[in-house]
C-alpha cells in the first residue's frame, strides 16, 4: 500500500501545480472548443537506462517537472526513486540508483498545451539558424560500460545446440553434438550477479584410427565460466568467486578462485586475485597450478566530441606456479587508446621471471593492434603478435594447441569507392623461431554490398602465398538477404599448391571447395542455421575423394 500512496501524492502535487491555459489563443478558440483543464490520470515507465541516468517516456505535458522526485514500482513492489534533472514535453531524464527498464510510475497529465492545433513551421532563416547552432554545439563523449551498470544492459542469455557430421578421408563417419549455454552478468538481487558459460560435447561416432582429439571419453562437460559476483554502479566495491574471468588483468584469462577490487572515482580501480589455474585443454581443476597477485586499471579522457581521446591502461603483477613453466614472477601490461572515430590502438606485453624464461629477453608474449580511418571512405588495420614461450596467458580458454615460438603480422586496407563498391587489399607474414619456417600471403578483395535493386551482395578475393609452402587461392561469395526471416550464403573457392623445390615443401595439387549456408530467423530471439561444406581435389597426385561436413544449429539469445 505504500507505493500507490506515494505515487498518488506525487500525482496530486503535479496536478496542483499545473497552470491553466491562458493567452491570446484562448480568445480565438472556435465555438464549442474548450481548454483541456482537467488532468487525466496516467502512468509512465523507464524506457532506457545508462550508467548515469534513466530516461522516462513522460514529460512536462504529463506533469513531470525538473527537480521532482519520482517513485517507481516493479511488479507491484517498490522499485526505487529518482530525481528529475531534465524535462522536455514528452520525455524526462532522471538520476537514481537501482533503476531498470520497465519500472513504472504514476503521473498526472496536465492541460493540453496547444488545443487549437500545431504552431506554424519556423521560417527558413530560423531553421538555418537552428541548424548552424546544432552543428557548432560541442558533444561530450559518453562512456558506456554495461558491465558496471545496474540497468542490466550487459545481461544476456544464450543457448546453441548443434550437430556436425564429417565425411571423406580419415574423418569419414566422425560425428559431434554440442550444446553451448551461457548467461552473462544476470543480476539476481541488488547487485548480486551470476555468470556461466558451459559446453557439453558428445562424440557419437569416430573412426577407429582417429586420435587427434584430447577427449577420448564422451560426453564431456567444459566449464568456461561459473561465477557468483557482486557489482553495482553506486558501490565502489566489486568481487567474484568461482571459475571467474579476471577483470582488468591482461594475460590471465580464467581462475578457479576469487578476485576483488575497489573503484576510486571514475578513473582508477585497484584489486587482487588468487586461485588455481585450470588445465588448458580440458579445463579441469588442477591443484598443482595456481596464481596470485594484484591488478590495476585506469582511465583517462580529454577533448570533446569526435576530437575526444580516451585512454585505458591495465596492469597485473603476481606469482604463478605452472606445470610446464614452474614457479615464476609475472608482469603484464595493457593499454588502449581511442581518438574519436579515426584512430584506435591496443598494446599488450607479458613478462616472466623465474624457473622458465623466454629466450634473449623475458618477453613471454606481445601484441600490437592499430586501426586508422583518415576519412569515411578509407581505413587501415594492422596487427603484430609475438610469442616467446609455447605456453602463455594470451591463449584462449580451452585451446588445445597454443602455438610455438613465432612472430605474426597482418596488414589490411579498404577503400569505399561508392555505396556499391568497396576495394581492399590484405596480407600477412608468419615466422616460426624453432623450425625456421617462413610464410607470407598478399592479395586483393572486391565487394559489391548490393547488386542494384536486388537484396544480395557479392565478394571476391585472391591471395598469393610465399614461403615454405608456395601456392594461391581465390574465392567468390554471394550473400542473399531477401527478408529479415532468412539469409543464404554461397561460397566457391579454389586452392593450388606448388610442388616442392630445393627451398620449399609442398605437393602439386589443385582443389575446389564450396560452402552453402542457410540461416533462418523466425523470431528475433531464435535462429537456425544449416551449413554444408565440401572440398574436392581436381588435379595432382592426391586421390579425388570428396571431403567435407554438414552441420545444423539452432539457438537463441535473450
Amino acid at each position: 500500500m505504500r507505493t500507490p500512496f506515494l505515487s498518488l501524492v506525487v500525482a496530486s502535487s503535479v496536478l496542483a501545480a499545473a497552470p491553466a491555459v491562458r493567452g491570446p489563443k484562448a480568445a480565438n478558440r472556435k465555438p464549442g472548443a474548450t481548454a483541456a483543464t482537467a488532468a487525466l490520470s496516467t502512468s509512465g515507465e523507464i524506457s532506457s537506462v545508462t550508467s548515469e541516468a534513466a530516461f522516462l517516456n513522460r514529460g512536462s505535458v504529463d506533469g513531470v517537472s525538473a527537480g521532482q522526485t519520482i517513485t517507481f514500482s516493479r511488479g507491484g513492489k517498490p522499485g526505487g526513486t529518482c530525481k528529475v534533472t531534465g524535462v522536455s514535453e514528452h520525455f524526462a531524464r532522471c538520476e537514481g540508483p537501482g533503476l531498470k527498464v520497465g519500472d513504472r510510475f504514476a503521473v498526472g497529465r496536465g492541460p493540453e498545451l496547444n488545443p487549437t492545433g500545431p504552431a506554424p513551421m519556423p521560417s527558413d532563416a530560423e531553421l538555418a539558424r537552428r541548424g548552424t547552432a546544432l552543428g557548432n554545439a560541442e558533444w561530450t563523449l559518453r562512456d558506456f560500460d554495461g558491465s558496471s551498470s545496474s540497468s542490466g544492459l550487459a545481461t544476456r542469455v544464450e543457448a546453441l545446440l548443434s550437430h556436425t557430421t564429417y565425411f571423406g578421408g580419415k574423418t569419414s563417419g566422425f560425428g559431434v553434438q554440442r550444446l553451448d549455454v551461457a548467461a552473462y552478468d544476470v543480476e539476481i538481487w541488488k547487485g548480486l550477479r551470476v555468470s556461466a558459460d558451459l559446453t557439453a560435447l558428445n562424440i557419437s561416432a569416430r573412426p577407429a584410427d582417429e586420435a587427434r582429439t584430447v577427449f577420448r571419453q564422451t560426453p564431456v562437460l567444459l566449464v568456461h565460466q561459473l561465477e557468483l559476483g557482486f557489482r553495482r554502479a553506486d558501490v565502489p566495491f566489486s568481487a567474484s568467486v568461482g571459475r571467474t574471468w579476471l577483470r582488468a588483468a591482461t594475460g590471465l584469462l580464467v581462475l578457479d578462485g576469487a578476485q576483488a577490487s575497489w573503484r576510486f572515482g571514475e578513473g582508477l580501480e585497484l584489486g587482487a586475485y588468487g586461485g588455481l589455474l585450470p588445465e588448458a585443454a580440458r579445463l579441469t581443476i588442477t591443484p598443482s597450478q595456481w596464481a596470485a597477485g594484484a591488478i590495476a586499471k585506469a582511465r583517462f579522457s580529454s577533448g570533446k566530441g569526435v576530437e575526444g581521446t580516451l585512454v585505458e591502461l591495465s596492469a597485473r603483477a603476481g606469482w604463478s606456479q605452472r606445470n610446464v613453466l614452474g614457479g615464476r614472477a609475472e608482469v603484464a601490461l595493457d593499454g588502449t587508446v581511442w581518438r574519436g572515430t579515426k584512430f584506435d590502438a591496443n598494446v599488450g606485453l607479458e613478462l616472466g621471471f623465474g624457473q622458465t624464461q623466454a629466450r634473449v629477453v623475458p618477453i613471454d608474449a606481445a601484441r600490437f593492434e592499430v586501426g586508422w580511418r583518415p576519412s569515411e571512405a578509407f581505413r587501415v588495420n594492422g596487427s603484430f603478435r609475438y610469442r616467446g614461450l609455447p605456453l602463455t596467458g594470451l591463449t584462449e580458454v580451452g585451446q588445445i594447441s597454443p602455438g610455438q615460438r613465432a612472430i605474426h603480422g597482418d596488414l589490411g586496407a579498404a577503400y569505399t569507392v561508392s555505396h556499391w563498391l568497396v576495394v581492399a587489399a590484405q596480407g600477412g607474414v608468419a615466422s616460426d623461431f624453432d623450425s625456421g619456417l617462413f610464410q607470407a600471403r598478399v592479395g586483393p578483395e572486391v565487394t559489391v554490398p548490393q547488386l542494384g535493386p536486388l537484396p544480395m551482395g557479392l565478394t571476391g578475393g585472391y591471395a598469393e602465398e610465399f614461403g615454405w609452402l608456395r601456392g594461391r587461392n581465390g574465392y567468390a561469395q554471394l550473400a542473399v538477404n531477401a527478408t529479415s526471416l532468412f539469409r543464404v550464403i554461397v561460397r566457391g573457392s579454389y586452392f593450388q599448391q606448388v610442388a616442392a623445390t630445393t627451398t620449399t615443401a609442398g605437393i602439386a595439387s589443385q582443389e575446389v571447395g564450396s560452402t552453402v549456408a542457410l540461416e533462418v530467423t523466425p523470431w528475433r530471439y531464435l535462429k537456425a542455421r544449416i551449413t554444408l561444406m565440401g572440398r574436392l581435389p581436381v588435379a595432382g597426385s592426391q586421390p579425388a575423394i570428396p571431403m567435407g561436413s554438414i552441420s545444423g544449429q539452432i539457438g537463441g539469445s535473450f
